[in-house]
């Protein structure tokens, strides 16, 4: 039997439920009231940092106290210690403020990660986390149906809350489980965000390509959302979902590709240290769109990666990216709702969005349950019989 990585044959983690609620709940209230917080010296400190920075202490003592190392979580945190860095080199060259606003949202991303990559797998609170994550995706597709707009963090989090669904799709004993996919998939469509749209076809073609049972069952809800996005569109040419077609209000793709073209040209790499690591937190990201100077963040977590962390950043998230996929391909589905087949979807859509979005604490969350459950999968073995997500038969959802 292939040899287990160590840390993991112990009991459950508790209380991974209770940090999820509370950090999808901020999460859920920084789209309601954005940047709300207490400000202290040059920072402003909000809920979702509260929580974060106890999240953060809370892996890192889990990670100290394991006996030997897992790979998934020593890439999350040397990728920690790569922003820690260029953070602390950034607020000696640049002012305090700008660099923890730089900062902000991979300190959020990468706190999450190094959680719930030091939880246990265990079906049932896996199943917890998953139920938890569709109620925070009906509050946001109520808020979407109050204020007709949400941002794009919000958007990627119901296309993942759709993947958590779709397996129940008509068939799972609970109703509201088994009619639950088609509302998440409805928001994205009538929402509109571009970055969503492309992160969902990501999500559909490996779906398709791995489960031809669940692509069949799925082929009313893909053309159904088709029919949607073309009435809306057609209906309300400027409206929300002319996004997913037109692009609406939205920046259209082109022209992000132009910014990001300017950025590298203006702001890129001067040499050799900056290729490798990365010009530090603060610096900005100015570059010309269409003739406007553009100062704002270039919505690219795969570009940002590049440019404050250098090769050694961009390479140890990409080895996270990849190390998932790799095991958790290789694991059987099993019962309940967030299975090893489910988060391996999960992160294709993460990883399509971090192309041309930056990632939230929320992904961080997606992450480090992918990396915590793929590591009790040997890289180069064959599909085991079991999943450590699978639960046993006749056993409950918890």
């Amino acid at each position: 039997m292939a040899r287990r990585e160590a840390g993991l044959i112990r009991p459950p983690a508790p209380g991974a439920t209770i940090p999820l609620s509370l950090l999808l709940a901020a999460v859920v209230a920084d789209d309601i009231l954005p940047g709300a917080g207490l400000t202290l010296g040059p920072a402003v400190l909000g809920l979702t940092d509260v929580i974060l920075a106890a999240l953060l202490l809370t892996g890192l003592g889990r990670l100290l106290r394991r006996p030997r190392p897992v790979t998934g979580s020593v890439l999350a945190l040397l990728l920690g210690v790569a922003a820690l860095l260029s953070l602390l080199r950034g607020i000696g060259v640049h002012s305090t403020a700008e660099a923890l606003a730089e900062a902000r949202p991979w300190l959020a991303f990468l706190s999450a990660t190094l959680f719930f990559s030091s939880l246990a797998p265990n079906p049932r609170s896996w199943d917890r986390l998953a139920r938890v994550w569709l109620v925070a995706a009906g509050v946001l597709v109520f808020l979407l149906a109050v204020r007709g707009t949400a941002k794009p963090a919000a958007a990627l989090l119901l296309v993942q809350a759709f993947f958590i669904a779709l397996p129940c799709w008509r068939q799972d004993p609970a109703p509201v489980l088994r009619w639950a996919a088609p509302v998440p998939l409805a928001a994205v469509v009538v929402l509109g965000e571009p970055i969503a749209g492309l992160a969902l076809l990501a999500g559909l073609a490996v779906t398709a390509a791995r489960n031809r049972g669940l692509a069949r069952r799925m082929v009313p809800l893909v053309v159904g959302a088709a029919a949607l996005a073309a009435v809306l569109t057609l209906a309300v040419p400027d409206g929300p979902a002319a996004g997913l077609v037109r692009h609406g209000a939205h920046v259209p793709v082109a022209a992000r590709a132009e910014g990001w073209r300017s950025l590298l040209a203006t702001e890129g790499p001067q040499g050799f240290a900056d290729t490798l690591l990365g010009s530090p937190f603060g610096g900005g990201f100015q570059r010309e769109v269409s003739g406007t100077m553009v100062t704002v963040s270039p919505h690219s977590m795969v570009l940002e990666a590049a440019l404050r962390l250098g090769m050694v950043g961009l390479g140890l998230l990409a080895a996270c990216w990849i190390l998932v996929v790799a095991r958790l391909r290789r694991v059987a589905a099993g019962a309940g709702l967030l299975t090893a087949p489910t988060l391996l979807v999960l992160v294709v859509v993460q990883v399509g969005a971090a192309l041309t979005a930056t990632l939230g604490p929320e992904q961080g969350v997606v992450l480090g349950l992918a990396l915590a459950s793929s590591a009790e999968v040997p890289l180069g073995s064959p599909p085991p019989a079991s999943s450590v997500l699978r639960v046993a038969p006749g056993t409950p959802p918890g």
